[in-house]
């Protein structure tokens, strides 16, 4: 990026966008597996628990746990600790060994040995019917590091399964009694089977991750109108991590909140029915996840994921006041004098002067939802009742829905960027979750240089994930029978496929109707209805 930067002249610092589902999922990586980066001892002198210090002693601290190398068909085996219990003293190694032998661990060994093995594949199928002949017979999730919140759909799966599970093992050491029960041909697997209270581990961390689940699908969206509340915006970078770090703040005093039935948050203690050194070291893994969220947190300096922000006509810098009003690290005005000298800079060096002369077209479809997930969990922050944000829009706002405001005209002797902020946010809520949307239809009107900048900002993608679906759609179209396709035919069919996801184009041909015998006349026929 810097050689780019240099090459193009451009600051490559301002160009730098992270991809938020990926270093997301990071931080899942570090609260479940740690690093090597991770410094223990740092972590026990700044830990603000005051009921909790006799269990945690900075001890071996200058050995900090190394990382989790889990292998997708490997297992860690550990030499006469079958079953490696809580640790009485939390300190670098033992936290190292309990990450790799702990409850998450036997998951792991448990889906290599089902995945590598046909027999107790079966075994596991068989089982399933045994405890619930009517439910679905599911296969098991590995985790992977590849894959975003595999370690959630892993634990997820098992807990789902958790009687199948419990009889495929009890059925194996049956099997294994019957036939002699030699120390020397005892299944490996037995070595894996979870207590009582590591269950009650992978349940807590399951319930913790679920607001990331809900998080890396949300940024990642896939635009379809009517499948997410979003399609993954630029502006929804920063009240995702807000959102994430108070979860993890709320998780270490021992509540965090869930949807019930009618998506209301509810508030649910985590710890209830554990013991207190199994809730300190609890308590250590979600303090690093926190790290490294607010780590990454700290490197969105680009103007751009502020810019995302105060060109969406509903939130503008309201939306930034409202968020980071109660941080005491953002209570000066200094970061916000910064951010705005940075907008005004790209603003009068790209867009102040640029030519309108072309129409500015930009397709876009409108999603009419209420306040999503991030929304409601923002609502619900840890802060006295009195500070907390309204959780819906006022009746007389939901009521302007479908009808536009009329605001005057911006003269060519006003500064527009000037004018757009001056202005209070719209409250015409078919805009909320598609913001493009008024600058096509209102913005470009009145503000037909800054829609220019503004489109250009908002259309930002916040993750790679829509790029990696496309070259995944190409794999599948270039099989080894079609390796042939012209680039273009390619393009323009991918091209299709995506307007046809997102209802933009609809085709006239009923493909899936056609075959070998008719499709010369169904074509002949619509040329003659054109």
């Amino acid at each position: 990026m810097q050689a780019l930067g240099h090459e193009f002249k451009f600051d490559a610092n301002e160009r730098r966008i992270r991809c938020s589902p990926h270093f997301i999922n990071l931080a899942v990586q570090s609260m479940l597996y740690g690093n090597k980066s991770d410094n223990i001892g740092e972590l026990f002198e700044n830990y603000d628990s005051t009921d909790e210090e006799d269990a945690l002693r900075p001890e071996d601290t200058n050995n900090p746990p190394g990382s989790y190398d889990r292998i997708e068909d490997e297992i860690v085996t550990l030499e006469d600790f079958p079953s490696y219990l809580i640790p009485d003293q939390i300190n670098a190694a033992d936290l190292s060994k309990y990450r790799k032998f702990g409850p998450l661990g036997k998951l792991h060994n448990i889906g290599v040995i089902i995945r590598t093995s046909s027999q107790v594949q079966e075994e596991f199928f068989r089982a399933q019917k045994e405890v619930d002949p009517d439910a679905p017979v599911l296969s098991w999730v590995h985790n992977v590091c590849t894959r975003w919140q595999s370690d959630e759909a892993m634990m997820e799966r098992a807990l789902k399964k958790r009687q199948a599970l419990n009889r495929m093992l009890q059925n194996i050491e049956d099997i294994w009694t019957r036939e002699g029960a030699k120390l020397t041909d005892r299944p490996r697997i037995l070595d894996e089977r979870l207590s009582h209270q590591e269950w009650h581990v992978v349940s807590v961390f399951q319930k913790i991750l679920q607001p990331f689940k809900i998080a890396s699908k949300q940024l990642q969206g896939n635009g379809i109108t009517g499948k997410r509340s979003t399609s993954g915006g630029f502006d929804e970078y920063f009240p995702v991590v807000e959102m994430l770090l108070d979860h993890l703040e709320t998780a270490l005093k021992g509540t965090i909140y869930e949807e019930d039935a009618d998506r209301h948050l509810v508030e649910v203690n985590l710890f209830d029915g554990m013991d207190n050194t199994t809730r300190s070291l609890l308590q250590v893994y979600i303090k690093l996840g926190w790290k490294k969220l607010d780590k990454y947190y700290a490197l969105l300096t680009s103007a751009a994921y502020v810019g995302a922000i105060i060109f969406h006509p509903c939130k503008k810098w309201s939306a930034l006041d409202q968020l980071w009003g109660q941080l005491p690290s953002r209570q000066s005005t200094l970061w916000k004098d910064e951010y705005r000298n940075s907008m005004r800079a790209i603003w009068e060096e790209q867009y102040m002067n640029k030519d309108v002369s072309d129409e500015l077209s930009e397709l876009s479809t409108c999603n009419n939802e209420g306040l999503s997930y991030i929304e409601r969990r923002l609502a619900m922050r840890s802060r006295p009742a009195s500070q907390q944000p309204p959780p819906s829009l006022p009746a007389t706002q939901r009521r302007c829905l479908g009808r536009q405001v009329q605001q005057p005209e911006v003269t060519v002797q006003q500064d527009e960027l000037a004018q757009y902020l001056s202005e209070p946010p719209v409250t015409n809520i078919a805009f909320k979750n598609d913001p493009i949307a008024w600058w096509r239809d209102v913005g470009v009107g009145r503000f037909p240089r800054l829609s220019y900048m503004a489109v250009d900002f908002l259309t930002i993608a916040s993750s790679s994930a829509e790029t990696e679906r496309d070259f995944s759609s190409v794999g599948r179209m270039i099989t080894p029978l079609r390796s042939r396709l012209r680039r273009s035919f390619v393009a323009r069919a991918q091209c299709l496929r995506s307007w046809g996801k997102a209802g933009i184009y609809k085709p006239s041909i009923q493909f899936d109707l056609l075959n070998n015998a008719n499709w010369r006349d169904v074509v002949a026929t619509l040329a003659r209805e054109d």
